[in-house]
């Protein structure tokens, strides 16, 4: 490992192709680490705006809107020339700008503000789907500070919103001093055969470390982020969860996986490291058939997987390597067992399209993942369970769950015309000798959520747990 290095963040116009750049520092402007000349200034985004800069329409569809600039008097310790002041009875939102240029990688979004205890306050950035929430703890002027993480783009623009939520009876709020600033990171640079990563970075309020890591598998660096135990220990050797994602990114549309762990406490429960690796689109978990820089099996078998192991005590066999995931993610997750039961030990997977076949090509990103039909077909779990059942037979590794989404489709896309997916795959696999453990019952919303995770989890585990028994 690398002696630590500081950077700082290099704007927006000069981070569209990363790949161009030198590994370290195209890795580095990932992780927002390096400075150009005048990003070094505070940017101030609500200093100098007059009413006219407003949208006084209802901007985001909420009722009772009430927003007016307010010319700052000096009797507050906001030091812009105006703040924002918005009333609301119940809720109210409005925009403040389109299109706004926001930097790569760690930012920490600042404001000061006052209004009755109870309430909250938004700052979203629509199109990143990003948001910083703050609370109205107290009487008097407050201030906070929020750190997002945004990742690259061509151009990382938003549509930044504000959305206030009073206390009970109504209220009024007002915001200033409004900063959206780079975060400045020290970093070590990681070398690999296949990757090179940057990091960690401590994002203290998810209680996660994070890196940025480079392959030549994917257009550009992904984040990876970590969970560890409370009382993680470098003497032991520990198992590694995969919370594999359905979005592409650090999307979380479909909600946060890596949060939802932490917030069952599933790291310190299990007493293990709980990873969750980006994707640079729609994840689906195979190889393009022509595309070098858009695999992501190779990502995760050939760099994220070693990355992990070179940083952290693990067991460093299949054992100590299990796999979660829903929908396309449960996909995932038994594809890529199937495909590599001498890489990973266990798989889970929670209401997932388990009986799709090339006829899907096309749907949901398959073409930008697989490329062609045929290639698609190579990394169906529906024939996968057929074709490579051999390892599977001995000993139970893979948990088979869930009912929400994926019942009976009858889509003239779709020639399955059947039971659930789940129920499908169960009865396949029992068809060809396939050890695994199955529940249906497990229905909730199709997303990460504890209702699901936990028991899913708790069935990987065991079956972990249980062969480790003599």
């Amino acid at each position: 490992m690398k002696k630590p290095n500081i950077l700082f963040l290099m704007s927006n116009q000069h981070t569209s192709r990363l790949m161009g750049f030198n590994a370290k520092c195209a890795v580095a402007l990932l992780l927002g680490l390096c400075l150009h000349a005048q990003g070094a200034e505070e940017q101030n985004y609500f200093s100098h705006v007059t009413g006219s800069a407003f949208d006084t329409g209802d901007a985001t569809g909420l009722p009772n809107f009430k927003g007016t600039l307010v010319k700052n008097a000096g009797d507050s310790p906001v030091k812009d020339p105006y703040f924002m002041e918005v009333q609301a009875e119940k809720y109210s939102g409005f925009l403040r700008q389109r299109n706004l240029q926001i930097p790569n990688g760690l930012v920490n979004v600042s404001c000061r503000y006052k209004g009755k205890p109870g309430g909250s306050f938004e700052i979203k950035f629509v199109k990143n789907e990003k948001s910083a929430l703050f609370k109205i703890e107290s009487e008097g002027w407050q201030e906070g500070s929020k750190q997002l993480l945004f990742e690259p783009t061509v151009q990382n623009e938003a549509q930044l919103d504000l959305i206030f939520v009073p206390p009970k009876g109504g209220g009024t709020l007002q915001v200033g001093d409004i900063r959206i600033e780079p975060v400045l990171v020290q970093f070590n640079t990681i070398q690999g055969a296949g990757y090179q990563g940057v990091g960690p970075y401590l994002l203290k309020e998810r209680s996660t470390e994070i890196y940025a890591l480079e392959s030549e598998f994917q257009s550009k660096p992904q984040f990876v982020e970590v969970l560890l135990p409370d009382h993680f220990d470098k003497s032991k050797k520990y198992r590694v969860l995969y919370l594999l994602p359905v979005e592409a990114g650090q999307g979380v549309q479909f909600g946060d996986g890596i949060m939802v762990a932490r917030k069952l406490g599933i790291q310190n429960q299990h007493d293990l490291i709980v990873v969750a690796p980006a994707f640079d689109s729609q994840p689906w978990y195979g190889n393009d058939a022509t595309d070098l820089h858009r695999r992501q099996e190779d990502f995760l078998l050939k760099a994220v997987v070693p990355f992990i192991e070179s940083q952290y005590p693990t067991t460093g066999t299949a054992e100590g390597r299990l796999l979660l995931g829903y929908s396309k993610s449960g996909w995932g997750a038994l594809s890529l067992i199937l495909r590599n039961p001498d890489v990973f030990g266990y798989a889970a997977s929670w209401d997932a399209p388990l009986m799709f076949t090339e006829k899907q090509f096309g749907l949901w990103g398959t073409k930008e993942t697989y490329g062609t039909p045929e290639n698609m077909s190579l990394y169906l779990p529906s024939k996968l369970v057929s074709e490579r059942a051999g390892p599977f037979q001995n000993k139970k590794r893979l948990v088979v769950a869930g009912l929400k989404l994926f019942g009976t489709f009858t889509d003239a896309k779709f020639s399955y015309d059947g039971p659930s997916h789940t129920e499908a795959f169960h009865e396949l696999a029992k068809a060809n000798g396939v050890l695994h453990d199955y529940d249906p019952n497990i229905i909730t919303g199709h997303s990460w959520n504890p209702v699901w995770m936990e028991p899913v989890v708790n069935m990987l585990i065991q079956l972990s747990e249980t062969n480790k028994r003599p």
